[in-house]
């Protein structure tokens, strides 16, 4: 795969346990607005591998934007 474009992210927060779900657009990025400061942890959803890819964000109460990585690779068949 060489672009996550149309794939979805999830979004989960540790404190409130809530999982929203946006689509990766075609540069790769992903907008969620309103998020309460928490931590979240980010994952690509994928049924062919699913919980491969994660990634942990930071969400505090003056964050405007904030940038992720997430290391997506399936394992060799």
């Amino acid at each position: 795969m060489t672009t996550l474009a149309g794939r979805l992210v999830a979004l989960r927060g540790t404190s409130d346990g809530v999982r929203r779900v946006v689509e990766i657009d075609s540069n790769g990025k992903f907008t969620i607005p309103n998020l309460i400061a928490d931590t979240y942890e980010a994952s690509i959803l994928d049924t062919e591998f699913p919980g491969l890819s994660s990634a942990t964000i930071q969400i505090n109460p003056s964050t405007k934007t904030a940038s992720v990585t997430i290391v997506y690779g399936a394992p060799s068949r």
